[in-house]
């Protein structure tokens, strides 16, 4: 009678446990931890930073800061594939680009 009891109770967390993300693989370890932080991979946040500053900028500095904001973005993505920070910091990135090219 415990046995059943004990698979009653056991047979949610199973279930739980085979859903992903639940548990990570070892291969994704560090992007668990960034997910886990309020910031996120410091490439990311170095390019978002970039991204929302160039407006201050001056405008003859505005290129370079956009190609470093870019090169940071894409190197964010490359080691943190799965996060959405380095996405979105590459998506503002070639947004301010765009602009800037008009």
């Amino acid at each position: 009678m415990k046995i059943k009891r004990l698979a009653a109770a056991c047979f949610p967390l199973f279930f739980l446990a085979l859903s992903p993300g639940v548990f990570p693989s070892p291969a994704h370890a560090e992007n668990v931890f960034y997910s886990a932080t309020p910031g996120g991979p410091p490439d990311a946040i170095r390019a978002i930073r970039i991204c929302e500053s160039i407006d201050s900028t001056p405008p003859d500095e505005r290129a370079s800061r956009i190609e470093s904001a870019v090169a940071a973005a894409e190197k964010a993505i490359a080691r943190f594939p799965e996060d959405p920070r380095s996405q979105f910091a590459l998506f503002c990135s070639l947004g301010r680009k765009l602009e800037t090219s008009k």
